[in-house]
């Protein structure tokens, strides 16, 4: 249970996939590259959640897929049981931060920064 994330032209596309898309109430969220303030992969156990759930599902330490946050800080997450996460932090969007379970995180925020 992955999210797939590509750069089209200048826009972040961020599709989410099979049951994925039931759990987390989205199929794509796309950004523009402009919006990202920024990027990294880091341990999950360093990423703090939003403790309320908007829309989604939620199983903390197990699953968290839809939008989560109050007021300013709505997030939205789509992660089961990853190690590491791949972290966008948003300026001016409907979300604050994305945290996505994604193949080779490293990999996908080096590329993502590269395309900034």
């Amino acid at each position: 249970m992955t999210a797939t994330v590509k750069i089209d032209g200048q826009n972040l596309d961020v599709t989410i996939k099979g049951v994925g898309r039931v759990l987390s109430l989205k199929s794509q969220i796309v950004v523009p590259l402009s919006s990202i303030d920024s990027v990294e992969a880091k341990p999950l156990i360093e990423v703090k959640r939003p403790g309320f759930k908007r829309a989604g599902a939620g199983i903390p330490g197990i699953l968290d897929a839809g939008s989560f946050g109050t007021g300013d800080d709505i997030q939205f997450w789509y992660v089961h049981r990853a190690d590491h996460v791949l972290v966008i932090n948003l300026l001016g969007d409907k979300y604050k931060r994305l945290v996505l379970e994604v193949p080779e995180p490293f990999e996908v925020a080096k590329e993502i920064r590269q395309a900034q």
